[in-house]
């Protein structure tokens, strides 16, 4: 089932979602999922990334200007797609895509083009949908976060918007491969997530 898209003119990072889960019930989400609630995150992420990009970051992930050029000041609206799915799902596209057993809370795919290749004439390239730059999907299981959720005693929500901010940053180039970028990441995502009103997801207590 595909969900209302964020689609206000305003809205710097255009989220689409389509709903595909056997186990959970779509109305559950309709809080997480509504148009408002998309328009929050997608902003909170943009604004967040500009002001990392303006007085903070000294080096760029290698698409992290998509949205916002630095360097002319330009800014740029994106989009995306996220599926919500399960576990059944997510180990079929781990497998397919990582050659890895086993289901994981969230998988993202960038699209090209690099920066390199974005224009803004939209004859000049395919890339560009409804004046926005497509940057890639999304897919995540409810049942992983659910577990994960539990196990670091967050709230199921909370959860949820944490792995949906990280695999937007993901899109945009950022990864966790290195110390070093998985500080620069696990920052960008603490501040996101803290003008949204939740508390640094990195801050748990495990059980087993």
């Amino acid at each position: 089932m595909e969900l209302p898209s964020t689609s206000n003119h305003d809205v710097k990072i255009k989220i689409n979602v389509i709903f595909e889960n056997k186990v959970w019930d779509l109305n559950y989400f309709s809080s997480m999922l509504s148009a408002s609630s998309l328009i929050k995150l997608s902003n909170c992420i943009y604004y967040e990334l500009k002001h990392y990009y303006t007085s903070v970051m000294e080096k760029k992930p290698p698409r992290g200007c998509i949205i916002y050029n630095m360097e002319s000041n330009k800014e740029t609206r994106a989009e995306c797609t996220v599926l919500i799915s399960d576990d059944e799902t997510l180990t079929e596209l781990n497998k397919k895509f990582r050659n890895k057993d086993g289901p994981t809370n969230v998988l993202s795919f960038p699209t090209e083009p690099t920066i390199q290749k974005f224009s803004v004439d939209r004859s000049s390239s395919d890339y560009i949908y409804e004046d926005r730059l497509y940057i890639g999907d999304i897919a995540i299981s409810c049942d992983t976060i659910f577990r994960e959720s539990k196990q670091y005693h967050q709230k199921f929500d909370d959860r949820f918007m944490h792995i949906m901010v990280h695999g937007v940053l993901h899109l945009l180039g950022f990864d966790h491969i290195i110390e070093e970028d998985w500080d620069l990441m696990s920052t960008l995502e603490i501040a996101i997530l803290k003008v949204m009103g939740i508390n640094n997801p990195y801050v748990y207590n495990i059980t087993d």
